[in-house]
């Protein structure tokens, strides 16, 4: 089959429809996992795919076995164009169909919502297994692909003791846009100031475009905030909620909903958020290693204390609900969204737009932009304390390279203000402060000065800075860059 070019129509996804499009096309029968949160153009993709190649796509439902069974018999006959309608028995006979489907020419056959099946018929990964032996594998000619929408349901697919284990050729996940191809899919690529608050707000769901219509009018995030965030007949009003009710592992809700909450308050270290929640620390343990998996959060290793994590959102839009909407809800509902925005601004400063461009601030200094900037690459960038007790000082950024002879060399350190003001020198001294006491008296250890700012410097800090060999200023047209 000739290499398959991607849809014009279908944006971005440039690495995903590649590696789709190789596998699709490869001899022998194979086994693909997608997954990835809902929203985020799986079915999309698939079905471009599946028009492509001439290939089989059918999405399973959350009803009984017997009724996804008949969905996919009806789904299959129209498929091969049978001109008897075909009613497989069981799911053994379905699955045996769709491996022979292969023996004239591979052709992608898609199962969507996997999750749907597995939960009504347990033994189907088993299954696919019996057809996915070495031997099968190199005379059969079916190239399977199993989708779906809740992390840990896929996760567990393919577990150390899951029939399926070691049996997929690719396990893919499509996630959120990052923020400048969010920026650009957003028709804001010029706009680094919109595009950044309105990925704090909402993340890179693609979804999220066509469910409110469109991008904020002339770059006007305030307005479309009011109007598409904080109005109750809003479909983003209750997302929030709503994207982690889709989770069945999270099923105590007030549990889960709890901690997600106190993180997005501002606790992100695990002590913090045991004192907030009114909870022993080690109570923390389960429910923070499910929200880790589920990718709700990210538990981030501290550079300089290897035995503490900051705990970090990797959801804008459960923040945004939480200290937004659910901290509000009762003048939203009245109409007030004009008003909790304008009262809100500082509160937005501080718990959305800090956190957030703190995330995408250590990001960028993990690619390559950031590691030439600072002239080192890290292996860790975070939040961290530097000193001890009264004496310490809270970091927004600390970078370490723990490859070098020493061991978790610190390479960079920094501040991140988000706030409406360019910041100044003050913050450089503060920053030189610190590395000189990171930099010891001989100043073997060079230590890059960082400072990243929403609302961009002031003037004399650019002088000093463009003095200097050791400062790197980043605001929103470089990260955006």
């Amino acid at each position: 089959m000739p290499e398959l070019s991607k849809p014009e129509w279908l944006f971005d996804r440039h690495d995903e429809w590649d590696r789709l499009a190789s596998f699709a096309t490869g001899a022998g029968s194979a086994l693909a996992v997608v997954f990835g949160r809902r929203r985020q153009g799986k079915t999309t993709l698939l079905e471009a795919l599946t028009d492509a190649t001439g290939g089989f796509y059918w999405q399973a439902r959350q009803q009984s076995s017997a009724q996804n069974l008949v969905s996919f018999s009806e789904a299959w006959t129209a498929w091969i164009t049978s001109p008897d309608p075909i009613r497989f028995p069981t799911w053994d006979h379905a699955i045996r169909a769709t491996f022979a489907s292969g023996s004239q020419a591979p052709k992608p056959v898609v199962l969507d919502e996997f999750g749907y099946l597995v939960e009504t018929t347990p033994e189907l990964p088993s299954l696919i297994q019996a057809h996915l032996s070495p031997r099968a594998q190199r005379s059969g000619s079916c190239r399977l692909i199993v989708c779906g929408s809740v992390f840990t349901q896929m996760a567990s697919l393919l577990n150390a003791n899951a029939p399926l284990r070691g049996r997929a050729q690719l396990e893919l996940q499509v996630g959120p846009f990052d923020h400048p191809t969010s920026a650009t899919f957003w028709g804001m690529g010029d706009n680094p100031r919109a595009a950044f608050a309105l990925h704090a707000l909402i993340g890179g769901t693609p979804a999220y475009r066509s469910m409110v219509g469109g991008a904020p009018r002339r770059g006007n995030v305030d307005s479309w905030a009011v109007e598409h965030v904080l109005d109750p007949r809003s479909p983003l009003f209750r997302e929030g909620r709503i994207v982690t009710e889709e989770d069945p592992a999270l099923g105590d809700r007030s549990l889960y909903w709890g901690v997600l909450g106190a993180i997005a308050d501002g606790h992100r270290r695990r002590s913090s958020l045991a004192r907030a929640l009114g909870r022993a620390d080690s109570a923390l343990t389960f429910p923070l290693r499910v929200l880790a998996e589920g990718q709700w959060i990210e538990l981030r290793r501290d550079p300089l204390h290897r035995n503490r994590s900051t705990i970090l959102l990797t959801e804008p839009i459960v923040r945004t609900h939480r200290v937004l909407i659910e901290a509000n809800e009762r003048r939203l509902v009245r109409g007030q969204g004009r008003e909790v925005w304008q009262d809100a601004r500082a509160t937005v400063a501080s718990q959305i737009y800090a956190p957030h461009l703190g995330w995408l601030a250590c990001e960028w200094l993990m690619g390559r932009s950031g590691a030439r900037s600072i002239d080192a690459q890290p292996t860790l960038v975070g939040p961290s304390t530097f000193g001890q007790g009264a004496n310490s000082l809270q970091l927004d950024i600390v970078a370490v390279d723990d490859t070098r002879s020493r061991s978790d060399r610190v390479v960079a350190i920094g501040e991140v203000k988000a706030g409406s003001t360019p910041i100044g020198v003050d913050q450089l001294a503060r920053l030189d402060h610190i590395a000189d006491r990171l930099e010891g008296p001989d100043g073997s250890q060079q230590v890059c000065r960082v400072l990243v700012a929403r609302s961009g410097f002031t003037a004399e800090l650019g002088r000093a800075a463009r003095r200097r060999t050791d400062t790197v200023l980043i605001d929103l047209d470089r990260l955006y860059s």
